[in-house]
């Protein structure tokens, strides 16, 4: 007989989870992962105290901001985020010149800050089209990497509905528990 409760569980086609709680081990949650790598399988079960579990499922690194947005709604934040970099850097300029910075220095400091966003929007030298092009096309390609990422989070949460997904720990009782 099992004493497994189950909390929540999936397939991810690499990844196969169950995630629970184990009767008269009220001071802990299991997660059982197991991998799949073509015929091979790797499996951990990883044992979480309680106190650890209620932190960190109060913390996300999903990020979903992008999705349902339309390609009109990305195009407008291309162009607002670059000509924010525009003005900031401008700003920068003038700030340190009115500091009493060289110009050569002023110019340093903004060549420095106009590398932030590169990486999705090109340089802050690249003309405006430029940058405005390849911000479009990096925000596109977010928004369906975050838009897949959506799906699969929906069907797992679907699918994981009828799971109990509470437990009662009683802390007090676990004070001073040895591991």
């Amino acid at each position: 007989m099992s004493t497994k409760s189950t909390l929540a569980r999936g397939d991810l086609g690499n990844c196969h989870f169950h995630f629970y709680s184990e009767a008269g081990c009220d001071g802990e949650v299991y997660l059982d992962l197991n991998f799949r790598n073509g015929k091979n399988y790797h499996g951990e079960l990883i044992t979480i105290p309680i106190e650890v579990w209620e932190v960190i499922r109060e913390k996300t690194v999903w990020q979903n901001g992008l999705v349902g947005l339309t390609d009109g709604d990305l195009r407008m934040k291309a162009h607002e985020y670059v000509d924010k970099r525009d003005n900031d850097v401008r700003e920068i300029v003038a700030a340190r010149m009115k500091k009493g910075d060289s110009r050569k220095a002023a110019k340093k400091a903004a060549a420095f800050f106009g590398m932030m966003g590169c990486l999705n929007y090109g340089l802050h030298s690249d003309p405006f089209p430029v940058q405005y092009r390849k911000g479009i096309a990096s925000l596109k390609k977010w928004r369906d990497y975050q838009e897949e990422g959506q799906k699969k989070i929906d069907a797992l949460k679907k699918a994981n509905e009828d799971c109990p997904g509470v437990f009662v720990i009683d802390l007090k009782k676990r004070k001073g528990k040895k591991r």
